[in-house]
C-alpha cells in the first residue's frame, strides 16, 4: 500500500518532459506525431456517421462533438505546443468523448470496439503526466468497458463478451503501465547523465546546453538569468 501511494504521489512530468524533447531538437517532431494521431483519430466518428442510415440524436450530438474537437486538436497540435493545464484539459475531454461516443452505438459489438481508444489516452497521460491521471484513465476505461460488455453479452453471448472485456482491459492495463514505466526510466537516466554523481549538479555538458537555451529561448516571464561562481577551497582532496 506504502508503494502505491508513493507510485500515486508522482510529480506530472508534463514540464519535464517538454524541456527534455525541446533541448534535444524534438519539439517539433513530437508536435506532428501528436497531429498525426488526433487526425486519425477523428476518422472513426466521421466514419461511422457518415454510413450510419438513422443514427440517434445523442449519436449525431457525441459524435459531431468528438469530431470537432478531434479537428480543433489537429489544428493545436499543428501550430503550437500546450502548457501543462492545456494538455490536462485536452486529454480529460478527450476522455470524455471516447465515454460518450461508445455509449451511444448502435450495437454492443461497435459499444465496445469504441472503448479502446482509452489506450492512446492513457498512453499520452503516462508519457507526459502524472499516475493519479493514469488511474482515472484506466477507471474511466473499465466502467465503459463493463457497460459495453453488458449490453454484448445481451445481444450476443457470454463468452464473447467476457473475451472482450479481458482483451480491452489488458490493452487498457498493460500498454499504460509498459509506457509509465520506459517513461520513468527514461527520466531517471537522463537525469543521472546530466548531474555530477558527487554534487547532484549539473556536469558541463548539462550546464552549458541549459545555460545556452535559457539565453536563446527564455521562458516567459523568466527573462532573467543569474549566475554564481563558487569557489571551495580543498575541495579537489574530496572529488579526488
Amino acid at each position: 500500500m506504502s508503494q502505491l501511494r508513493a507510485w500515486c504521489a508522482q510529480a506530472d512530468q508534463f514540464d519535464w518532459m517538454t524541456e527534455f524533447l525541446r533541448q534535444r531538437g524534438w519539439l517539433r517532431a513530437a508536435q506532428r506525431i501528436m497531429m498525426t494521431v488526433v487526425a486519425s483519430a477523428s476518422l472513426v466518428p466521421m466514419t461511422v456517421l457518415a454510413t450510419q442510415r438513422h443514427p440517434s440524436a445523442a449519436a449525431v450530438l457525441a459524435g459531431g462533438f468528438t469530431v470537432a474537437f478531434t479537428v480543433g486538436m489537429t489544428v493545436f497540435w499543428l501550430t503550437r505546443w500546450p502548457t501543462r493545464r492545456q494538455s490536462t484539459v485536452a486529454v480529460t475531454v478527450g476522455m470524455g468523448c471516447i465515454a460518450a461516443w461508445s455509449q451511444v452505438q448502435a450495437t454492443g459489438a461497435l459499444d465496445a470496439l469504441a472503448c479502446t481508444p482509452m489506450v492512446v489516452t492513457g498512453g499520452y497521460i503516462a508519457i507526459f503526466h502524472n499516475p493519479r491521471l493514469l488511474l482515472f484513465n484506466n477507471a474511466v476505461a473499465f466502467v465503459i468497458t463493463g457497460l459495453a460488455v453488458l449490453r454484448l453479452a445481451h445481444e450476443s453471448d457470454v463468452t464473447a463478451a467476457a473475451a472482450t472485456f479481458w482483451l480491452i482491459s489488458f490493452l487498457n492495463v498493460s500498454v499504460s503501465s509498459g509506457v509509465c514505466g520506459m517513461s520513468r526510466a527514461m527520466r531517471t537516466y537522463a537525469e543521472r547523465s546530466e548531474e555530477d554523481s558527487l554534487t547532484g549538479l549539473l556536469n558541463r555538458r548539462a550546464f552549458s546546453e541549459t545555460v545556452g537555451y535559457r539565453l536563446a529561448d527564455p521562458i516567459p516571464p523568466h527573462t532573467h538569468l543569474a549566475v554564481v561562481m563558487v569557489d571551495i577551497d580543498n575541495f579537489k582532496r574530496i572529488n579526488d
